[in-house]
């Protein structure tokens, strides 16, 4: 009996056609689907449906259905926006899609769905729907460790069970003596994921590199051929951000301290996300305007206790002019260095205040209080205190701040959900969206075919 399986490649879809080539040759019976945000992408060898076309899959004007139907409120994907071309009426295309992306699972009789990431309104919508319908949408997910990669179908990117029956076996062969070997490495080390500074990204990279992106850019915006979608930033808006990066990092440099002159004070720890990305748009959906949180910290601040605020290496200058200098003007706040290690500002720091980031994870790691705004998966264990009700947070402050922490030896509930997430992973040293090369290629086949039964 066919297998009708949905790939959702929110990147360059090479790969996950290589991989669907691989899945079919080794079970036939899976009948590989593709959804891809540009019908430029597309190819014969699959059955291919893009974004427009599901958009104008069923002739709809007027009210939409209920959105129980659908399992989430038009407003909070329209919030979550980062694709659609300026004056497009976002929120009534996400109607429309959200009811032809339901009709196509329908008809296509779709088994489960395999995506690369969920961090846009589309992926959002596209998610819930499915979840809506008990269809599995499976997404890629780092553990925070090493790098170890697993599959997720959880909207706050938690584990499956390592145990569930419709899986063929956990991945890997690990015990609680292993993840807690890794966890105190990434301690001892300050090891920071490879994820956390994308080498495309950062602003000090080569003439050569810079030209070659550039040239790509050019290249990908002359292909793309659509209605509705931005996936690339048109050449002149390209041009006009590389001019105003240099200005903002002027603005951040200016306003950056010596951590080694000012460590010894009291302070909170809080990592600036990249923005906009699955932290923020997704796991912080209804709170992830950070000068707005800043400011809420800001003003609950002990008048001895600093907030010293690192940018992520990625995000340096990515923001409009003032930015920093608005944060740089709350009371008690400090911006320290971008390429300080994050483990070096926990472990000195009385807690640390995060969205949902990696930074949260390593807190409970260094057995620290960390105040969370966000949907994170680690959100309910030791030293990790939900700030989703904001008329609290003064006295959530305090109590990071004050209360007992659980040392790493004696967490363990969190080290046992670390090892759940082990046990489900891939290795991948050298992952890229991007790559073609079998050895990324192969592991990721078999944790696709791990989670079809």
């Amino acid at each position: 009996m066919k297998k009708n399986i949905l790939f959702y490649p929110s990147h360059s879809p090479n790969q996950f056609y290589e991989i669907a080539r691989q899945c079919v040759a080794e079970n036939p019976e899976i009948n590989p689907i593709f959804f891809l945000l540009d019908n430029s992408e597309a190819t014969s060898e699959f059955d291919c449906i893009s974004y427009e076309q599901v958009v104008n899959y069923c002739n709809f004007d007027g009210e939409d259905d209920n959105d129980s139907i659908y399992g989430f409120n038009l407003n909070e994907a329209a919030l979550a926006d980062r694709l659609h071309k300026k004056n497009i009426d976002v929120k009534t295309l996400l109607r429309k899609f959200r009811r032809g992306f339901r009709q196509l699972l329908i008809e296509k009789d779709i088994d489960r769905i395999f995506g690369y990431a969920m961090s846009d309104s589309i992926g959002y919508a596209a998610f819930m729907t499915s979840k809506s319908m008990q269809i599995p949408f499976f997404y890629f997910c780092s553990t925070r460790v090493e790098d170890f990669y697993y599959l997720t179908s959880q909207l706050n990117g938690s584990a499956e069970n390592a145990d569930m029956h419709d899986l063929k076996r956990p991945f890997l062969n690990f015990e609680y003596s292993d993840a807690l070997q890794f966890l105190k490495e990434k301690v001892e080390h300050h090891k920071v994921p490879s994820y956390a500074s994308d080498p495309t990204m950062v602003a000090h990279t080569s003439l050569f590199k810079r030209v070659h992106s550039f040239a790509n850019l050019i290249l990908a915006n002359l292909k793309s051929k659509n209605k509705y979608l931005q996936l690339y930033i048109p050449i002149k808006e390209s041009i006009f951000n590389a001019l105003k990066r240099s200005k903002s990092i002027k603005e951040l440099n200016k306003h950056i301290q010596n951590f080694e002159q000012i460590s010894k004070n009291k302070f909170l720890f809080y990592p600036l996300h990249l923005h906009p990305e699955n932290s923020t748009l997704m796991w912080g959906r209804w709170c992830y305007n950070q000068i707005e949180l800043l400011k809420l910290i800001s003003r609950v601040l002990p008048s001895d206790v600093y907030l010293y605020v690192k940018e992520h290496k990625v995000a340096e200058g990515r923001h409009e002019l003032g930015f920093y200098d608005q944060i740089a003007s709350l009371p008690n706040v400090v911006f320290v260095p971008s390429n300080t290690n994050p483990h070096e500002l926990i472990k000195k720091s009385l807690a640390v205040v995060t969205i949902a980031g990696t930074a949260g994870f390593e807190a409970i790691c260094h057995a620290k209080n960390v105040l969370v705004f966000g949907d994170a998966d680690y959100v309910n264990f030791s030293n990790a205190i939900s700030c989703t009700n904001l008329k609290n947070f003064r006295e959530n402050v305090h109590l990071a701040i004050s209360s007992k922490t659980k040392a790493l030896d004696e967490n363990e509930a969190f080290v046992n959900f670390v090892l759940n997430k082990l046990r489900l992973s891939l290795e991948l040293p050298n992952y890229s969206p991007y790559s073609l090369d079998n050895s990324i290629i192969e592991p990721i086949k078999n944790l696709f075919l791990n989670h079809i039964n």
